[in-house]
């Protein structure tokens, strides 16, 4: 199975408070805030956490645990290493997906939490296959914005969810599709800067290294605002 990854710090950020992770089977993208350190330090533990939780097996090969209580350890860890550092405010968002496993080989599960996103390119076609935990997602879901108009809402930057803090754990969303295709994690500046017909023509380019490139790329040409992290993979591999 052929995997892409890239992330890049951006053309305004100071440090790169994002962090992805490529495992047996299981790909991570997350997007860190809380400031400079503070992210880093989200990023990092909400990383760690996901892979060890949500790659861990059974001796019979099965997935130890199901996503969402994966992401719950994410915030438990993510809070705990807020106070032990003294930033209790930061925080993160994340995607995952992994294969579905012995019972379900031809499939490919995921979860996240927050606005990183999830897409599936099948035969030409783009799917999104998350929805933003965000205020202006909710007032498009409402029909009180238009597509167009929630692209540049205010609410953009208003998270519903994610992981850290003191309050409860963010209850993960969950998807499954089939194992076909070419699949893309990515965090928010991509599709801040890029429109979903943009990102499934770079997606499609060349192998999934050569992907990433193009899609990094084209965000940063188009103001590179933010840090930008991509993981692609070719399912039909």
């Amino acid at each position: 199975m052929r995997v892409g990854s890239a992330t890049h710090i951006g053309l305004v950020r100071e440090g790169n408070e994002d962090a992805l992770a490529v495992g047996d089977g299981l790909w991570v993208v997350v997007d860190g805030m809380g400031g400079h350190e503070g992210g880093e330090v989200a990023a990092e533990a909400a990383t760690q956490a996901l892979l060890e939780h949500a790659g861990a097996r059974r001796e019979d090969g099965r997935w130890a645990h199901a996503l969402p209580d994966a992401f719950r350890v994410g915030h438990e860890r993510v809070s705990a290493r807020g106070v032990e550092t003294g930033m209790p405010d930061m925080g993160c968002v994340a995607v995952l997906a992994r294969l579905g496993g012995p019972d379900a080989p031809d499939t490919v599960e995921g979860a996240w939490v927050g606005d990183c996103r999830a897409y599936h390119l099948v035969d030409g076609t783009l799917h999104r296959l998350t929805t933003d935990h965000n205020v202006a997602a909710e007032l498009l879901a409402a029909g009180q914005l238009t597509p167009e108009q929630a692209h540049d809402h205010w609410g953009q930057s208003k998270l519903t969810r994610r992981l850290g803090g003191a309050g409860p754990a963010a209850e993960a969303d969950t998807l499954t599709v089939a194992a076909s295709g070419r699949l893309l994690l990515c965090t928010d500046d991509l599709t801040i800067h890029l429109c979903d017909p943009e990102i499934a023509s770079l997606l499609a380019e060349g192998d999934p290294q050569a992907a990433c490139e193009a899609l990094t790329g084209a965000a940063l040409a188009a103001g590179g605002i933010d840090n930008v992290s991509v993981v692609v993979v070719d399912l039909d591999d």
